[in-house]
């Protein structure tokens, strides 16, 4: 009988798994580091996995849209079967926590996670989704960014306007968005008026009708 390969054996690896989430230090005894890599290589061309984070893969299957290779279960499912696996807890972040909770009629528009008072620099993704982080310090600073941003035209600064500041900072520079991604944060003169406000003071800007960018 032919001796299995490298390759072979981590092939094997990762059908017996039942997660699947699968890391490259799974198979550190497997192999040296450059056979190790070599083989998750070809395994990735051949569509067994497929890389969504730095030294973490999943188990692949063909895409019924394209037949390219593609994760079997979302990337949330991996997110949180990576971050157990790593033996760190994360929640669902401020904006799905508010939507869930009632404070806010807002859908989020991304998938992120709260990391509680760790930060990290692990970037998540596969194809065009990807997901963001927040974390407790994240929202102190957010809230203090929103009040010394509304304290420029906006005194006391409302709840409202504090909402849109922490949304606007979770919101990548050059993001367009309208009056209607802001709706759920309270009533619509206060949220114009917000706005405004912070177009004066060069926070955001006008873009088409009843556009902005960020």
């Amino acid at each position: 009988m032919a001796k299995l390969t490298v390759k072979d054996r981590m092939a094997r690896s990762i059908a017996l798994r039942k997660g699947e989430a699968v890391m490259r230090a799974d198979f550190e005894a497997l192999g040296s580091a450059s056979q190790i890599s070599r083989a998750l290589k070809e395994l990735t061309l051949e569509g067994k996995i497929v890389r969504f984070s730095r030294g973490a893969y999943a188990k692949a299957r063909p895409s019924i849209h394209s037949g390219k290779p593609s994760t079997r279960v979302c990337l949330e499912e991996l997110t949180v079967e990576l971050f157990e696996r790593l033996g760190e807890q994360i929640r669902v972040g401020r904006a799905a926590a508010e939507y869930a909770s009632a404070r806010t009629t807002q859908i989020p528009a991304r998938s992120t996670f709260n990391t509680g008072k760790r930060r990290i620099s692990r970037s998540i993704g596969f194809g065009r989704r990807d997901i963001r982080f927040d974390n407790d310090y994240g929202k102190n600073r957010c809230e203090d960014v929103g009040l010394r941003i509304a304290s420029l035209e906006i005194r006391p600064p409302s709840k409202t306007a504090i909402k849109i500041c922490r949304c606007l900072y979770e919101m990548p520079y050059g993001e367009r968005f309208s009056l209607d991604d802001f709706r759920g944060l309270g009533p619509q003169e206060l949220v114009e008026e917000t706005l405004s406000k912070l177009v004066k003071v060069d926070a955001i800007r006008r873009v088409g009708r009843g556009g902005f960018l960020r």
